[in-house]
């Protein structure tokens, strides 16, 4: 943590009601940082803005995400849907980057959503509409590291049947994959802080050389055997029922899940330098970065896929039956907050022991949830402007949307809202017990204990963020 001298850090304002009336607290920031603001789970700033970046561009890893959710898209728009799917999710994405990018810029603090919802809603709802949002993102992260669990998963069970066609792997089997993956990743988190910086610098060159290796291989292998510009560009395939516009819908879920989790950088802001530039900048980069890669992996992706059929019945999954295709061979640390989280990811995973779309529902759970805890504060925005953004006086904004600001607030609102109601839809019809989408359960789950929670403990007990002025004043001096 940034060491301050007391003469250095004068008493400060922060305004953060937006009500009829603005509620106007004074503080010392330096007994704040002495004192009651102090914690002993205070991080330090270890994160630079390169390990930054590696951490969002790894989280996202949309090259691989959209790769390893293709099964998801291809029946539901095919290469069209694919492509510029990516291309209406990529700029949809931007808009609602670019919007909490210039509210982290103003607010960068470790809540992220749950701290703005408190500063943006007007006072009267804040305190529930922040308690809702925290339930809500919350349990949109926990179904995202599941979704990263359940895609080791597949990947591995894929290599099995690659190499061994009459193998019948049990559910049972890729749930054993399934907790393995859950583990590891505990572990890391758990026990591995102090090389934490590290590994994410480590994983963001991995995953952009990852890439060039994947692409140059199947380029390689796949000469003079490549698909059709035509099935590659122009390609729309409809296998689930539905009309053909809601199927291109339902396919976004592919290319909205691969850049998913943009704000992961702004509950970093107390371990990077400068949070109030280096959380913005990140948060926006990463999403050029991920839909650029993205974009031309998955033509390459497409090119070298012989057999788009073969692509969606493959028991392999899609990647590795496009590198069979290919080449034609069969080669200081919060313990409990981490233990709790990695818990629910088992229970969630579970889905996958009776039900043959458990990916859909694990990858749409994650997407819903964040979605829904981006939909409150985005709301605010557009509906109270540029007056929610004038509560923090420690520091002048530099960076601001402008005259532009409502016109993509408003964009990513719409956006937010469609896609969100209609990744709770079924893959495909009709319907029944085991292909159903079992998000709307996990939603309904999680909206249950939200509210129960709130009316047993949290109307009495939750006032709103911890020292949320204290953190402000602080982060205006991170160096």
């Amino acid at each position: 943590m940034v060491t301050l001298d007391k003469s250095d850090i004068p008493a400060a304002s922060v305004i953060v009601g937006s009500g009829g009336e603005k509620d106007t607290t004074t503080v010392n920031v330096h007994n704040a940082s002495h004192g009651h603001y102090k914690e002993e789970g205070e991080l330090r700033r270890g994160f630079s803005l390169l390990s930054c970046l590696g951490l969002a561009f790894a989280i996202l890893n949309s090259w691989n995400g959209e790769s390893a959710s293709a099964q998801i898209v291809l029946p539901s728009g095919g290469s069209v849907a694919m492509l510029w799917g990516l291309v209406v999710s990529a700029l949809a994405t931007l808009t609602m980057a670019v919007s909490f990018a210039e509210v982290c810029h103003v607010y960068p603090l470790t809540g992220g959503q749950l701290d703005w919802t408190y500063l943006l809603v007007p006072e009267k709802y804040r305190t529930f509409a922040s308690f809702f949002v925290g339930w809500m993102g919350s349990t949109g992260w926990i179904s995202l590291a599941a979704s990263a669990s359940i895609i080791v998963s597949n990947f591995l069970s894929g290599i099995i049947v690659m190499w061994n066609e009459d193998f019948e792997l049990k559910s049972w089997q890729s749930f054993l994959f399934y907790l393995a993956a859950t583990i590891v990743s505990w572990c890391l988190n758990a026990f591995g802080l102090k090389i934490l910086p590290t590994l994410d610098r480590i994983a963001g060159v991995w995953s952009m050389a990852g890439i060039v290796v994947v692409s140059i291989t199947i380029l390689a292998c796949s000469s003079g055997r490549f698909a059709k510009a035509a099935d590659v560009f122009a390609n729309f395939n409809n296998e689930t029922g539905w009309p053909d516009g809601l199927a291109f819908l339902l396919g976004l879920l592919q290319s909205v899940f691969g850049l998913t989790g943009f704000d992961a950088v702004s509950h970093m802001v107390d371990e990077v330098p400068r949070p109030a530039r280096t959380a913005p900048m990140v948060m926006v980069m990463s999403i050029c970065l991920g839909a650029i890669s993205a974009f031309i992996y998955l033509v390459i992706f497409l090119f070298c896929a012989q057999d788009f059929n073969a692509l969606v019945s493959s028991p392999t999954g899609p990647i590795l039956q496009v590198f069979l295709q290919s080449t034609k061979s069969m080669g200081g640390t919060p313990v409990n907050a981490i233990t709790f989280v990695c818990v629910w990811i088992v229970v969630l995973g579970c889905i996958q022991l009776g039900s043959s779309v458990a990916f859909n529902a694990i990858i749409a759970s994650s997407v819903v949830f964040l979605q829904i805890s981006y939909i409150i504060p985005m709301a605010a925005l557009v509906i109270r402007g540029q007056a929610c953004l004038e509560g923090n006086h420690h520091q002048k904004p530099v960076w601001s949307l402008g005259r532009f600001r409502r016109v993509i607030n408003v964009i990513a609102l719409a956006m937010l809202v469609l896609t969100t109601v209609i990744f709770t839809f079924p893959p495909a019809i009709p319907v029944n017990g085991e292909s159903m989408n079992y998000v709307v359960v996990v939603l309904g789950v999680a909206i249950i204990l939200c509210l129960g929670t709130w009316f047993v403990d949290g109307r009495k007990n939750y006032h709103g963020p911890r020292d949320i002025e204290a953190r402000l004043a602080m982060a205006a001096t991170a160096l």
